[in-house]
């Protein structure tokens, strides 16, 4: 960093390569302990754009003085950026390798010391995690690779390798396919887990150069921000949630680091942003039902990527018009009764996809025929869901009128209640059929005998005159008879029609 206040018209004028190790950039693979560093002033901070350095440049080709780097603008401090290469199979060392640097201007010149630590990352190991595991819970089915969606949460748990300091460590997001830091997004929901309180940060995308310094996370509950030492094997675990952010990562591969001044940038937690948020769908078996009777709706919740959707859901029903399901409407799931509550039914939904729920109106008055739409409010459940979502679906269906029956069996004028055996006996049968799509139609008769404990089954007697019929009004005129072998006794005729059932007694002597 070049101070404000004067403009210099710097040059590099030396290079003290105190370190055999320092090799030319892009020579190929680097052996251990070896490596190139390459400067380069950033453009847009503090630097006129006249003569400036345009490429980075090579410490280890240095040969002769007088390499203009460029002229700053005196009213801004001015940057230079110098970007070093290793071989990270390295063996970790107490003193650091060094370069020394001699700047000049028009006043003079001055050194800078580049200091090489030879230290192992601050981190031991990572585990990356989607969705909130405030308990670690170890699940099945986690892929190496952590997916989640823009409005998704991933933990982070960093094993620490050696003793630090709160106010030594900070985290970087680092978007993995250009290499480069970036800000959190500004919302971005940081809760630390790990010390003896619990700390939380939200993310302004103000903090300096990307660094979000521990120290700064506050106190749950309390007072204060985090400053402590923190021991070797310290697990310092990172609830991170992307849910109420300004504006959303692109989809893309990203990194967070944990990292502190002297130790190597080796570790990292990696995770993709898919954009795959959770898809609801509510679909009917078949798009009609009778006013008194069942419907089955199918709630399918793929979460995908959203970890707000990890922990299961539950679902709200209700008339697309807000009208009241008639009473004694029942919704039937897994086994368990739900009830209307005014015009909506509250449902809890079990930890697994699809989800089937009956509707079933056949205890009630039934539902006026006509159109309907069902709608269904579905909200995440569970330590995952963070910020308040739901998701809206519906279907359609249609009622139509349950068939209606009417049946009346009179003895004919001719006939007698007393009847012998091989007699034919003759009833006028009046019938009534709505809304029926059953066909053909016919007045069946059984036959019952009167015994100790009741009627039960018996012989059918021969029958003639139920001729087919259609929907509508009318009579027939049925004869019935007596069959020749049959034992005296009392015998119960039931004539029947869809759900209707007229007894008539008979005494055979």
């Amino acid at each position: 960093m070049i101070p404000s206040g004067a403009s210099r018209n710097l040059l590099l004028a030396g290079v003290d390569k105190e370190s055999p190790n320092l090799v030319t950039a892009g020579t190929g693979d680097l052996e251990t302990g070896q490596f190139s560093i390459t400067m380069q002033p950033v453009k847009s901070q503090g630097w006129n754009t006249s003569d400036l350095m345009t490429e980075s440049y090579d410490l280890a080709s240095y040969k002769e003085a007088g390499i203009k780097i460029g002229t700053t603008d005196s009213r801004y401090q001015a940057v230079i950026e110098f970007s070093l290469k290793n071989n990270p199979a390295f063996t970790p060392k107490e003193e650091p390798d060094k370069v020394i640097l001699t700047l000049q201007d028009e006043g003079g010149k001055a050194q800078i010391t580049l200091n090489i630590h030879w230290k192992k990352s601050v981190v031991k190991s990572i585990k990356t995690m989607p969705g909130r595991e405030y308990n670690r819970r170890e699940k099945e089915g986690y892929a190496e690779q952590v997916n989640i969606s823009p409005n998704s949460a991933l933990t982070v748990a960093f094993e620490l390798g050696e003793a630090t300091s709160s106010n030594d460590l900070w985290l970087e997001l680092w978007n993995t396919s250009d290499n480069k830091i970036i800000a959190l997004p500004e919302g971005t929901r940081l809760t630390l887990l790990g010390m003896s309180d619990f700390y939380m940060y939200e993310a302004m995308e103000t903090e300096a150069d990307g660094r979000l310094n521990i120290d700064k996370f506050y106190k749950m509950w309390g007072d204060g921000t985090l400053n402590s030492n923190i021991m070797e094997d310290t697990v310092l675990t990172f609830i991170v949630d992307f849910g109420s952010v300004n504006e959303q990562l692109p989809a893309g591969s990203y990194n967070l680091r944990l990292r502190n001044e002297t130790g190597a940038d080796t570790e990292r937690a990696e995770f993709t942003i898919q954009n795959q948020d959770a898809v609801i769908s509510l679909n009917c078996g078949d798009a009609e039902m009778y006013s008194k009777g069942k419907q089955e709706f199918t709630l399918s919740i793929q979460p995908n990527c959203d970890t707000r959707w990890q922990n299961g859901a539950a679902v709200v029903l209700a008339q697309k018009d807000d009208s009241d399901f008639p009473e004694g409407t029942v919704f039937r799931y897994e086994d368990k009764d739900y009830y209307p509550s005014g015009t909506k039914v509250y449902i809890l939904l079990e930890d697994k996809d699809p989800h089937t729920i009956s509707m079933d109106t056949v205890n009630s008055a039934g539902i006026t025929p006509g159109g309907y739409e069902l709608t269904a409010e579905v909200f995440p459940v569970g330590e995952n869901v963070g910020t308040t979502v739901k998701k809206l679906t519906s279907v359609s269906y249609t009622v139509k009128p349950n068939p209606s029956y009417s049946l009346k069996a009179e003895l004919a004028e001719s006939s007698s209640r007393i009847a012998s055996a091989g007699e034919t006996i003759t009833f006028i049968v009046s019938y009534s059929i709505e809304n029926t799509e059953i066909s053909p139609l016919k007045i069946e008769v059984k036959t019952r005998k009167k015994e100790a404990g009741g009627y039960e089954n018996s012989q059918n007697w021969t029958v003639t005159g139920n001729d087919i019929i259609t929907a509508g009004k009318g009579d027939q005129e049925i004869q019935v008879t007596v069959p020749v072998n049959i034992t005296a006794g009392t015998y119960r005729l039931l004539f029947a029609l869809g759900d209707q059932e007229v007894p008539y007694n008979i005494i055979v002597q």
